[in-house]
């Protein structure tokens, strides 16, 4: 019995009758998923319980109507299947960059595989979220909620629909974001002006961790204890190092 249903699954999944949730599909990168999938940047003019309205502002792929409609498309065998639904996508004024796929007379639903697709949330001209069904590893929904509506925009047509180095522009722009203040007294105050993961860890010239702090927007670090004399202050976002400093003491 056990030789049989191993069998029998395995052709469901050769068959493509289970969803592949375990491949995570980014929403910016072309290379993994369908070309044939419109995608549009639009306003949500709309929303009941069954569809959004969307006014498009921008074609970024594939022709489509200046105004659509995306309708809920239910995956029951994904992990939450009403991740996949359009009404989650915003509320009415939000802005949206989604991956579209032909529904029924001429109506759109999310992507045909939604548990593995990301959509983009933009209010107030940023992006505040990542709409996406599996647990990603990248790119993260975090890497994208400090860029600008324009920013996603303009990088997606500049880089022919792989917008995956925002990643990498955002780990420049934390670290162009953080100052340091000494206060002379042994304390060193450090801000971002960007919410984020960040940690600091402080160095003797020799290599040896004295420090070490994780922050979000600001710490304060004593060194009233130690030596006078030059310390390195790395800083690191999610574990990536993005910037060192030395200060003296």
């Amino acid at each position: 019995m056990k030789t049989f249903l191993t069998v029998l699954l395995a052709l469901i999944v050769k068959m493509g009758l289970g969803c592949t949730c375990s491949t995570y599909w980014s929403f910016c990168t072309s290379a993994n998923h369908s070309q044939i999938y419109p995608v549009i940047a639009g306003q949500i003019l709309s929303s009941d319980s069954t569809s959004i309205s969307v006014l498009v502002l921008e074609k970024l792929r594939g022709t489509i109507s200046d105004t659509i409609t995306i309708e809920n498309y239910d995956i029951n065998s994904c992990a939450d299947s009403s991740m996949a639904l359009a009404t989650r996508l915003g509320n009415v004024g939000d802005t949206i960059i989604a991956i579209l796929h032909p529904y029924s007379n001429g109506s759109y639903s999310r992507s045909e595989n939604s548990c593995g697709i990301g959509d983009l949330v933009i209010s107030n001209g940023t992006c505040t979220d990542y709409i996406v069904n599996t647990v990603s590893t990248f790119p993260s929904p975090s890497d994208y909620t400090t860029f600008s509506y324009s920013t996603i925009i303009n990088n997606w047509k500049a880089n022919n629909g792989d917008c995956r180095s925002l990643v990498g522009l955002e780990k420049r722009s934390i670290a162009s974001g953080i100052s340091f203040s000494n206060n002379l007294d042994g304390t060193f105050k450090i801000q971002s002006i960007f919410s984020a993961d960040l940690r600091v860890n402080v160095y003797s010239l020799t290599g040896k961790l004295i420090r070490f702090q994780s922050f979000t927007e600001s710490t304060t670090i004593h060194l009233a204890g130690e030596s006078n004399g030059i310390y390195l202050f790395q800083i690191t976002n999610k574990g990536v190092p993005i910037l060192t400093k030395k200060i003296m003491k």
